[in-house]
């Protein structure tokens, strides 16, 4: 299959944030630092379309494992605290990973930035969450799937 509708969905992306002319890498992986503190990697399977969005959220505190991975767990019921997106701890590692799939054979670059908000909103609260920085008190703290946003790279 062709990476023709990546090139386009990047290449606007890459407007959109004032980077340099998009360049299409042989082995369709980007990774983009977010806010710096977050490293977005997207990698791209041309054999299926589809392209996976991961970000690597950080390690829980001992103290607190057990209380996050109930979180995590729950979260990714029905994705009812996660925003659609699957979180996971890799058992070799231990590190907080986040992650989404999705073909973008047909993908609108509206529905490639509503991806991307949900996808980073995700990550920050749940990158808080594992490093203590932020305490769910009600479900209207929890991420939802974003349909808008206040970013500047939503906004091309």
């Amino acid at each position: 299959m062709s990476s023709t509708n990546l090139n386009a969905l990047l290449s606007e992306f890459y407007k959109a944030v004032g980077f340099p002319d998009f360049v299409e890498q042989e082995d369709h992986y980007y990774c983009f630092t977010v806010d710096d503190t977050l490293l977005l990697e997207l990698k791209f399977h041309p054999d299926n379309n589809v392209l996976d969005f991961f970000l690597q959220l950080g390690f829980i505190h001992p103290d607190r494992e057990d209380e996050i991975i109930v979180e995590i767990l729950d979260a990714n019921v029905l994705w009812r605290g996660s925003g659609g997106v699957t979180l996971g701890q890799d058992s070799a590692t231990g590190m907080v990973t986040l992650s989404y799939q999705e073909n973008i054979e047909y993908m609108s670059y509206q529905r490639f930035a509503q991806i991307l908000e949900t996808v980073v909103s995700s990550a920050e609260y749940w990158a808080a969450r594992v490093a203590g920085k932020n305490q769910v008190s009600t479900d209207s703290d929890l991420p939802e799937r974003s349909t808008t946003s206040d970013r500047q790279w939503i906004k091309s």
